[in-house]
């Protein structure tokens, strides 16, 4: 039987009412995955209504018009505008200028006739210009709260960090008030006045139990920009580094009984230090995402249905990939991350199986599916004949090839991450149960080719993301942390340290996701 989620009813989509399915839907392709869908996010946020209808994600729905119109009206956090396409002409100037345009929304019956975005949110880049109001002293906009809400596990990762991070988001999100019903720390009453709340709660759940309180008027003064969404979110960018640093808390308070005050007035707590680099080194092994509340593991990116407690101690593991995942070291063959991955997992009482058509190195099991020199396409062409061995782990690492030849026409260096997207969902077709875990991968000795590794490696976070929410079971490890002088065996692969770093990754990334890795079929 399924986990359920944090309120105790289940968060599998199927069981949910229509109207949170469409929203939920309707959220994700505006927010994270209108690329992947084909559509462009035009002025201000906006797609056309008609367009967004006719995705794969709005279709496997049925959503319609009328489905649409009605979620706009009636979300609880306000989190869409529809305007009609004709009065965007003049994008607005600013966020306060669009709400009067969405009374236009009664108007006609055609889809094609408007426009629709997501107010706030987004990990896709966008034009902000009539989507977000800039916070500043002389538009006398400068709220007298902003608030962020986080818990005690993800609190000591804040500070180790330096502060609140946007991560794969383009903004850090904040409100304005509390929602209704939350106890601040001084009352022991709990207010029930919606009247005192924040317009919209973004930034925080419910459950939030420490509360970062922020002076915005110091981080104004120190130049880090904050805005205001068209339904009252408060967010910011942070610093160039995308951080807002803690000496911007102006308190943090626990609502749990007897938790108290934990910070004030940008001070640390004794005893507290930032390590930045080691934080780093936290977040990398554990595929980290989201800097809202310090820290998204493998399982929390993943639905909770799909988080059966079940614990196998049975992997049927298919490493994927290229020369790197075959083993190749300079001068010839060997059993690459395979053999610290089987001593890893071996010794944590784990029964693997790795499988595949590829044999390679001198382990007693052999079996892979790497393909030295192949691109992502041509794995894709290859990928079948291993995922008949039905495993409920898959190990990727691919797309070195794609970045080293010189960027052909047909097949350009920046459409490799949609590449990587599409052996993806073959692989998800396939073995629509197994645990998939993607790596941003290895560096290289060759400076041209690293940045188009690093650009290659900054789009896979969304590439995942858009598959978790349609509740595939996907996570994101990072192989980039090699040591491009000290652990590659030539320019492009690793040496038996990098080789063994690579298998405790996969290690560390395959227990973060145990509790959601099914028994073999």
């Amino acid at each position: 039987m399924a986990r359920g989620g944090r309120g105790g009813g289940s968060r599998n989509p199927a069981n949910q009412p229509r109207e949170v399915q469409v929203s939920r839907k309707v959220s994700w392709l505006l927010r994270h995955g209108a690329s992947s869908e084909g559509l462009k996010l035009g002025k201000g946020g906006y797609v056309g209504v008609a367009d967004a209808l006719n995705t794969r994600a709005l279709k496997s729905l049925k959503i319609t018009f009328e489905e649409l119109k009605e979620v706009v009206a009636k979300n609880d956090k306000q989190r869409f505008s529809m305007i009609p396409a004709s009065s965007l002409a003049e994008v607005p100037e600013s966020a306060e200028e669009a709400p009067a345009q969405q009374a236009d929304l009664t108007f006609g019956d055609d889809p094609a006739d408007y426009l629709i975005r997501a107010n706030q949110g987004h990990s896709i880049k966008v034009d902000t210009e009539g989507l977000l109001t800039p916070i500043t002293r002389e538009a006398g906009n400068v709220p007298a709260i902003v608030v962020h809400g986080t818990d005690e596990r993800a609190w000591p990762l804040i500070l180790k960090g330096g502060g609140l991070r946007r991560m794969t988001r383009n903004h850090i999100h904040f409100a304005s008030g509390l929602p209704a019903g939350f106890k601040p720390l001084e009352s022991s009453a709990v207010s029930e006045d919606a009247a005192d709340a924040a317009p919209v709660i973004s930034g925080m759940r419910m459950s939030s139990t420490v509360l970062i309180y922020v002076d915005i008027n110091a981080a104004l003064d120190k130049g880090v920009p904050f805005f205001v969404s068209e339904n009252g979110v408060i967010l910011t960018e942070g610093n160039e580094q995308g951080v807002l640093p803690y000496e911007f808390f102006s308190r943090v308070e626990s609502r749990k009984k007897d938790g108290g005050v934990l910070m004030s007035d940008g001070k640390l707590p004794e005893g507290v230090v930032v390590d930045v680099e080691e934080w780093e080194k936290e977040m990398k092994n554990v595929g980290g995402k989201r800097g809202g509340r310090g820290v998204l593991t493998f399982t929390n990116a993943l639905p909770h249905d799909a988080l059966t407690p079940r614990a196998t101690k049975s992997l049927r593991i298919m490493p994927l990939g290229d020369s790197i995942t075959w083993g190749y070291i300079n001068g010839g063959g060997s059993n690459g991350y395979r053999e610290r991955l089987l001593s890893d997992l071996q010794s944590s009482g784990y029964t693997v199986d790795f499988v595949g058509t590829q044999k390679s190195g001198t382990m007693a099991d052999k079996d892979n599916q790497g393909f030295p020199g192949y691109t992502i396409s041509q794995i894709r062409g290859v990928v079948g004949g291993g995922l008949a061995f039905k495993p409920n782990v898959v190990l990727l690492h691919a797309g070195t090839n794609d970045l080293n030849r010189g960027n052909p026409s047909n097949e350009p260096d920046a459409d490799a991450p949609r590449r990587l997207g599409l052996l993806l969902d073959d692989v998800l077709k396939s073995v629509p149960n197994a645990v998939v875990i993607v790596a941003k991968i290895i560096p290289s000795k060759q400076a041209g080719l690293n940045t188009n590794i690093k650009n290659f490696n900054n789009a896979l976070a969304a590439i995942v993301s858009a598959r978790v929410s349609k509740g595939s079971k996907v996570s994101l490890v990072d192989m980039n942390v090699l040591n491009q002088n000290s652990d590659l065996s030539d320019n492009l692969h690793p040496n038996a340290a990098g080789y063994a770093k690579m298998g405790d990754i996969w290690n560390a990334g395959i227990k973060a996701v145990a509790d959601s890795i099914p028994a073999p079929a």
